[in-house]
């Protein structure tokens, strides 16, 4: 309270301590005029600290009209009007100045007629659990109201309608929503421009309605969603309409029914998802056909499963390609946690990452825990696809499959780890298909590859670079297909077959870290053009000798045509070998020329007179000599020029 200067009564009048009021002691005669002075003051005091509508006659039943008492309240000379506990009918629109602050009591309430507005445009302090704004007699509220944040009770006692009026009216003031308490809806809730919604301690949204078209429909631009739950039983969770921009979909949290995210509306950009969780019955994050001309979705960071569909799918098929390129574009998914689980039965679905058609796709980062088909899956007229530096883990089918199409471009998919889920060795590692309409020449470089039944199949002419790439524990190290052509350096560990291939294929270089089975094996058509290996670094299993004996060391199966220079290092402790020749072989005779030999201790070349290199069974195999018994002789060898198998 202020002091007042005056004293009244008289020079000796007792005054109060801080309004300075006039006091009487028993002996002294009350003034009138003085008592009323206190009581002016005492109307001025709380006056100042705010109006109460009351004082001009507003009624808190909501029989009578108080549109005038409010009206007179926003006249007087405070910069705060008081609304008490109540409901305040308003039977003509009333406007809230800039410089006035509403006060709401606890349980107080303005209920607007039919077709009467209240337009607020000045300051709101209110609980955030009460109701404001009674909007059931047909009346609106409007204006560019100031306050910190707003809130869905205070729109209405019905979760769906004062939901949808809040995101509204967060949508006209751009002030943020705060969602303080669970609510349940049972009809879309629609999200304006520059609506920004928080939900501190993850708020649920409930949807009890299975049958309306998806629970939170984005249908414009600089829209914020953070920390809200959303609990989803129609087609879809989070969907966007309109040409959306600027959109970011924060550490939210869905569980649905249908698809988590679905993007499927032409023109939109700037699209972000992060930190958030998914759990979808069918896609998680769908970017759909419907999504022309836009571009920039963010993935990042989520946690998003799939019961029976993909994780993330990108469908953006397009009869246009190259410049005339017309669908979505510029995707980036990173650091993501992904699952396809195997709940689903689909042909077509089942994928970690599923890309149909989309442009300029960066995947690096991500970890995924099962793909019911493919991790990846890579089909129709994609260009500029980067998929490095991922893990995908529990592969119950392939690892990787791309498919092309007429205007594809080649795709890199380099240094990802694929693991075969129970080490089954089912399914391919990356798979590379045959397609009449072309064949995509692919980077599939440093990736590492386990479990499956073929490492990688390289099918069609095209040209596919695995330089670097590691496959082990797989039926098949490389398979490629007619005319398949496989570059780079190759390393093999566990895979009884190093490679196989159809008529007119070719592999330039396998590394085995294990003894093999087989080289290559020839799967095509008899009579047809037959299949090549051009290097091969590989090692025997070590054996014993006794003293002065002669051994045989198979190294490898004999092809239908070799023409090789080949390389041998055989030791034992000091003992040593060194040897290499041009071998060549035409199904019936082996010839070795240009033999050079480096010995030391007691590992010699064969009988003399005896051939380094002879025939054995099937295998090509080395003659080797020791003048005392040895252990654990271990046998390198490499060669490079033309194996070639029919």
């Amino acid at each position: 309270m202020k002091t007042l200067n005056i004293l009244r009564g008289g020079e000796n009048s007792v005054t109060t301590d801080n309004m300075g009021m006039k006091e009487w002691t028993n002996s002294e005669v009350v003034q009138p005029e003085a008592l009323s002075e206190n009581f002016r003051d005492i109307d001025k005091e709380f006056t100042q600290r705010g109006f109460n509508i009351q004082w001009k006659g507003a009624d808190p039943t909501g029989v009578r009209s108080s549109s005038e008492a409010l009206v007179a309240a926003l006249a007087e000379d405070t910069d705060t009007i008081l609304i008490p506990q109540g409901v305040y009918l308003l039977r003509t629109s009333v406007t809230i100045p800039a410089n006035k602050e509403l006060i709401f009591g606890h349980h107080a309430r303005l209920k607007p007629a039919l077709n009467r507005t209240i337009e607020i445009n000045g300051s709101i302090t209110a609980s955030p659990d009460d109701w404001l704004f009674d909007t059931t007699a047909g009346g609106t509220v409007s204006g560019n109201m100031k306050c910190a944040m707003l809130y869905p009770r205070w729109f209405g006692e019905d979760d769906t309608a004062a939901m949808q009026k809040a995101l509204g009216s967060a949508s006209s003031t751009k002030i943020p929503l705060q969602l303080n308490e669970n609510v349940t809806i049972t009809k879309t809730l629609t999200l304006g421009s520059g609506v920004k919604v928080l939900a501190f301690g993850n708020r649920k949204i409930t949807n009890t309605n299975a049958s309306i078209s998806g629970e939170v429909r984005i249908n414009d631009s600089d829209i914020d969603i953070d920390q809200v739950e959303l609990d989803g039983g129609s087609v879809q969770c989070v969907f966007f309409t309109g040409n959306p921009k600027r959109v970011r979909l924060a550490r939210i949290k869905i569980q649905t029914a249908g698809h988590g995210v679905q993007l499927n509306t032409a023109n939109a950009e700037n699209i972000v998802l992060i930190d958030s969780d998914i759990a979808a019955n069918q896609y998680g994050v769908l970017i759909n056909s419907g999504a022309k001309t836009g571009k920039n979705m963010k993935i990042l960071f989520n946690n998003i499963y799939s019961r029976t569909a993909d994780a993330i799918e990108l469908n953006t098929p397009t009869a246009n390609a190259g410049l005339q390129y017309d669908n979505f574009k510029q995707v980036f998914i990173i650091g993501n946690r992904l699952c396809a689980d195997e709940q689903g039965s689909s042909s077509s679905s089942g994928f970690a990452i599923g890309i149909a058609n989309t442009h300029d796709v960066i995947m690096t980062g991500n970890i995924s825990e099962k793909s019911r088909l493919e991790a990846v899956h890579i089909e129709g007229n994609q260009e500029n696809i980067i998929i490095t530096g991922n893990v995908f883990n529990d592969c119950i089918g392939d690892g990787a499959r791309i498919q092309n199409s007429s205007w594809a471009r080649p795709p890199l998919v380099t240094n990802n780890i694929f693991i075969q889920q129970n080490m089954s060795q089912n399914g391919n590692g990356i798979h590379r298909l045959y397609d009449p309409k072309g064949h995509l020449e692919c980077n599939f470089a440093n990736n590492y590859i386990r479990g499956f039944n073929k490492g990688y199949w390289i099918d069609g002419s095209s040209s596919c670079n695995v330089q670097g790439s590691f496959v082990e524990d797989c039926k098949v190290g490389v398979y490629a297909g007619v005319s398949g052509k496989v570059h780079g350096s190759l390393f093999v560990k566990n895979c009884p077959t190093l490679a196989s291939a159809q008529s007119g294929a070719l592999i330039e270089r396998i590394v085995s870290l294990s003894v093999p089975t087989n080289v290559l094996t020839y799967s095509g058509t008899s009579g047809y053009l037959g299949a090549t290996l051009q290097s091969l670094t590989a090692f025997t299993a070590p054996i014993s000798t006794s003293i002065n004996s002669f051994k045989q060391i198979d190294l490898f199966p004999m092809p239908s045509l070799l023409s090789v220079k080949l390389t041998c290092r055989v030791r034992s402790g000091g003992s040593k070998l060194m040897l290499t020749a041009d071998v060549s072989w035409d199904g019936s005779q082996l010839n070795v020329a240009n033999l050079l030999v480096r010995q030391a201790g007691s590992i010699l070349i064969g009988y003399a007179g005896e051939p380094p290199f002879v025939h054995n069974n099937g295998q090509l195999a080395l003659n080797i000599y020791t003048v005392r018994s040895l252990s654990q002789v271990m046998t390198n060898y490499d060669f490079t020029g033309t194996y070639y198998v029919d």
